[in-house]
């Protein structure tokens, strides 16, 4: 935790892997681009009142993608550099924590979740904290490093698991995993 609020994952993740850390300018520029391929090719539609929460927003490029007013757009981001940045430069309301915003009692139609989860130490906690922000058809889109990857279990690619299997790193899932802690919360009445 130490490590991700004071925006040492790019260290971690990139320089352990042997890849230069990009320049603010460029690595927001290809956060973009690939934050609109996603969303072109996943044609996730957003209603104009839509209210949009990111977790893990990292610079905000993919907030800055979605189609909406500003004032529609929030995000929870543990780098104080970062989460101040998507604050004061693209004037998007950003939260250090989901204990903050949660005590702002906003409830949110779409919840995004991008490469997060595997940084987590209570996945159950965490998932209960998103639906305690979601209403009955809150759609929450989650996406994280496949424990199963091909790279990593045939191909046996040592340059990709120096990338994939970074220090700060604390739960590896896969799609099986995730459906299990998904089925525990519905078989505990957390969600349907």
């Amino acid at each position: 935790k130490f490590k991700l609020s004071n925006n040492l994952l790019d260290k971690s993740r990139l320089n352990n892997s042997g890849l230069k850390i990009p320049k603010l300018n460029i690595d927001f520029k290809n956060g973009l681009y690939q934050s609109k391929k996603y969303l072109k090719n996943t044609k996730i539609k957003f209603k104009k009142n839509n209210k949009i929460l990111e977790i893990g927003a990292s610079w905000g490029f993919f907030l800055k993608s979605i189609p909406l007013p500003n004032k529609n757009k929030y995000a929870v981001e543990i780098s104080k550099v970062r989460s101040d940045y998507i604050n004061k430069k693209l004037k998007i309301k950003s939260f250090y924590s989901i204990d903050e915003i949660k005590k702002k009692n906003i409830i949110f139609d779409k919840i995004f979740i991008l490469y997060v989860i595997e940084y987590i130490k209570d996945i159950n906690k965490f998932f209960y904290d998103i639906i305690s922000l979601s209403k009955k058809n809150t759609k929450i889109y989650i996406i994280t490093p496949n424990l199963n990857d091909p790279l990593i279990n045939l191909w046996n690619n040592s340059s990709f698991k120096n990338f994939f299997y970074d220090e700060l790193s604390i739960n590896y899932f896969s799609v099986l995993s995730i459906k299990k802690i998904l089925i525990n919360m519905i078989n505990n009445n957390r969600i349907s």
